[in-house]
């Protein structure tokens, strides 16, 4: 019987900065060439990818747009006044030109794996947009709650062109730790304020100790739910062994992070590599 061929991958790498999550893309994965919207502007100025970018393993599209398009003085007024952006941010637009834009470019259609390198910063851009088209300079529950969607409609068409076209993606992400109630907890107690402009806000707050997650560096709430839309969700970190930092991907649940695997595997934790988690062509 013949092999059945298999479906393309959808992976989430988180970790903290240095633990390795655009590398092991870089460097391991199995479906190549390697085609990377760099979000957070390293590919093309890390030496440690240059071999990779000589040899053609890995290309890249970079997203070097400002975050605001404002003056730094002009941006200090604004928040602390209260004032609007006046110009509009074009960051996210950006992302979202280059995104779609893969299943057209040559770089795009030429690569076996599409790296989304990382959600953390691409996250900034669309608070920021949000905020423009909102006309605030903070956020109320209207902004967070089209922050929500927008992600999970960005989520869904990035997974779905790659599907569609045959890649794999993987996207990373920085991890960050949040309290949440669990069994230490008796109660909660609800208080209410209510703002100038009449917007009333019920703050919950735990009675008793809080057990702590890590979970993705994307406010609001879908930073705890974004692994639900992969196959695959791997925490990568990084330790000391005999004085020497090793890098560690792990892929199994450790108690704190809501990881999982889509291949079965016999052991947590692997080094950083694609083939030797079980990844095949």
């Amino acid at each position: 019987m013949s092999e059945v061929k298999r479906r393309p991958k959808k992976a989430l790498l988180i970790g903290p900065p240095g633990s390795g999550k655009s590398y092991m893309i870089a460097k391991t994965a199995v479906r190549r060439p390697v085609h990377f919207v760099d979000i957070d502007n390293k590919i093309g100025s890390s030496d440690i990818f240059l071999p990779l970018i000589t040899r053609g393993e890995i290309s890249y599209d970079e997203v070097n747009e400002r975050l605001d398009e404002e003056t730094l003085m002009a941006r200090i007024k604004q928040l602390t006044s209260g004032e609007k952006l006046s110009k509009t941010p074009l960051g996210w637009a950006k992302i979202a030109q280059t995104i779609e834009n893969l299943p057209k470019s040559e770089k795009g259609k030429a690569a076996g794996t599409w790296a989304i390198d990382s959600l953390t910063l691409g996250g900034e851009h669309l608070k920021t947009l949000i905020m423009f088209y909102a006309g605030k300079n903070k956020y109320t529950f209207d902004q967070w709650a089209a922050y929500l969607s927008a992600w999970r409609d960005t989520i869904k068409v990035i997974l779905d062109l790659a599907m569609e076209n045959n890649k794999d993606v993987i996207m990373t992400v920085h991890e960050r730790a949040k309290e949440v109630v669990g069994d230490r907890i008796s109660g909660i107690k609800l208080t209410q304020s209510i703002s100038k402009e009449g917007e009333v806000t019920l703050q919950r707050t735990p009675q008793g100790t809080m057990d702590v997650k890590i979970i993705a560096t994307i406010d609001g709430s879908f930073g705890e739910h974004i692994g639900a839309y992969f196959d695959d969700y791997y925490a990568l970190s990084v330790e000391m062994d005999g004085g020497k930092p090793k890098w560690v991907c792990r892929v199994r649940p450790d108690g704190r992070r809501d990881l999982r695997c889509s291949i079965p595997v016999n052991q947590d934790e692997f080094e950083p590599d694609f083939a030797k988690i079980g990844w095949r062509s």
